[in-house]
């Protein structure tokens, strides 16, 4: 099954140093683990891939505030989302999107259990899920502190969650170029949230406003006319 996937290069910081997702199951300290072999163990594993930073940086809750040490308040600003000083909760914008031609693929983001890194010793992330074949949209990357935490840190290239595609069929990446007419689409879609009680309503209220609005067909032609490799 074809996963189209891209990095927006003109909004994401370091967004050449992007790497395609990896599988879990090719980490190294997880391979040498006696249960790697286990079927049921690989059999779960299966099409979950672990996501890397791009860059370093760190955020600290102090107080009722939310701060950074690392470059300015521009990069904060843009990047950085405080969606609760009391529940420890923020989020940072990706800025990557996944999508498949066909007509149905479930993908979920999960805290990257298998990891030990900065990140993963002082927070745990969100869950969720969409289907990438009903809605187009950009990754979110929500995350928790832990109680004992008000400090986090990632380093560029750490793995800070992983992706699961709900699928038997073997996943095959094709990384392509986002143009400003993708962006265009992309933002069409996203306006559907907006100014709207539309955030309290279930996925398939989204999943049938992009099917009406038939931009899947228009996105999907973009993406091809624009892969990486081609």
């Amino acid at each position: 099954m074809d996963v189209y996937w891209s990095i927006d290069h003109k909004e994401a910081i370091g967004a050449l140093r992007v790497q395609t997702p990896e599988p879990v199951l090719k980490n190294k300290g997880l391979a040498e683990m006696e249960y790697h072999a286990c079927p049921a163990f690989r059999d779960y594993y299966h099409n979950v891939y672990g996501i890397k930073s791009l860059y370093a940086y760190s955020l600290e809750i102090d107080g009722n505030k939310c701060k950074a040490d690392m470059y300015n308040q521009e990069f904060f600003d843009s990047n950085v989302n405080v969606r609760s000083i009391e529940q420890k909760l923020l989020s940072v914008k990706q800025r990557v999107s996944f999508i498949t031609d066909s007509p149905s693929l479930k993908m979920s983001q999960e805290h990257p259990c298998f990891e030990d890194n900065k990140f993963t010793e002082s927070s745990y992330v969100v869950p969720g899920m969409f289907d990438i074949g009903k809605y187009y949209r950009n990754l979110d990357f929500a995350f928790h502190l832990k109680e004992s935490h008000n400090r986090v840190e990632f380093d560029e290239g750490d793995t800070i969650y992983y992706l699961r595609f709900h699928t038997d069929e073997r996943v095959s990446f094709k990384q392509y170029f986002i143009t400003d007419r993708l962006r265009e689409y992309r933002d069409m879609v996203d306006d559907i949230r907006m100014f709207s009680v539309a955030h309290n309503r279930p996925l398939s209220y989204f999943y049938d406003i992009y099917k009406r609005s038939n931009l899947k067909s228009r996105i999907i032609k973009e993406i091809k006319e624009n892969l990486v490799d081609s």
